[in-house]
């Protein structure tokens, strides 16, 4: 009987702590600590009365690409610094933080010349590195992305070559995979003697069938290779004319640069 009423006993304590519980960790609603109108404001301003397309169109038009650790990276900071301020936002702040190297974009120029001769759309992806300065001329080759082991071990035979990775049968890791390991097949195709690489993020096509993807190959990592991102109509026709049995020759070049230590950066806050 004791055990009985002694469990009761521990059973209403427990059940009003939990409530007691539930009662503090509740945090009040807009309706009921007031700010529900400016909350209702906000929204208002945000539905009907927007700035965003302004601000961008300053920011894109008026700066530009805004590569980070870049003077034009500065300049979009002091940018936001003073717009956030002249809106009436407090508290504004440039936090500072450094990264392990600057990398500017430069130009990036292909054409196709054999079997055809036409322009090719690319853009450097980023901490990537250059052709010499009159760019290279040299067949192409593929390489399957979905097979990876096999292509670094089989590295020697992109010797003088610009390597496409074209993804063939099905992948053998997951995605994330495939992407953390691009960063090693891309050593060891520049230490093979490969001239340049044609494969977007991680290696994986751009997804606009006439925009490039221009995002960065892993984090804290740069690469010696030119590594090009081509519009996907493009890198669609490259792959056309080798699944044929085609041989194909492109011209490249690609002119970046790195700075030589870390650069400061900071996020507008």
């Amino acid at each position: 009987m004791k055990n009985h009423v002694l469990g009761a006993v521990l059973g209403i304590l427990l059940s009003a702590l939990s409530v007691r519980a539930n009662d503090v960790a509740r945090p009040k609603g807009p309706e009921e600590d007031g700010t529900l109108p400016a909350l209702v404001k906000i929204a208002g301003e945000g539905a009907m009365d927007s700035h965003a397309f302004q601000y961008l169109t300053e920011l894109s038009d008026g700066i530009g690409a805004r590569v980070t650790g870049t003077p034009a990276a500065q300049n979009a900071i002091g940018w936001g610094l003073a717009k956030m301020r002249a809106i009436g936002l407090q508290n504004v702040r440039a936090e500072k933080w450094s990264m392990w190297k600057g990398w500017t974009r430069g130009k990036a120029e292909a054409e196709l010349l054999q079997p055809l001769h036409h322009t090719l759309t690319i853009d450097a992806m980023g901490w990537t590195g250059s052709t010499p300065a009159n760019g290279i001329e040299a067949e192409v080759v593929a390489a399957n992305l979905f097979d990876l082991d096999e292509e670094i071990r089989a590295a020697a035979r992109f010797r003088g070559k610009i390597v496409l990775m074209s993804p063939r049968g099905s992948p053998k890791k997951s995605f994330d995979a495939i992407f953390a390991q691009f960063g090693d097949f891309l050593r060891a195709a520049h230490q093979a003697g490969a001239l340049a690489v044609i494969g977007g993020q991680g290696g994986f096509k751009a997804e606009g069938m006439h925009l490039t993807h221009t995002g960065i190959l892993g984090f804290a990592a740069d690469f010696a290779i030119p590594v090009v991102d081509m519009t996907r109509e493009d890198q669609g026709q490259l792959e056309r004319y080798l699944e044929a049995g085609n041989k194909v020759r492109v011209r490249m070049n690609v002119q970046n640069t790195f700075s030589d230590g870390p650069v400061e950066s900071a996020n507008v806050v």
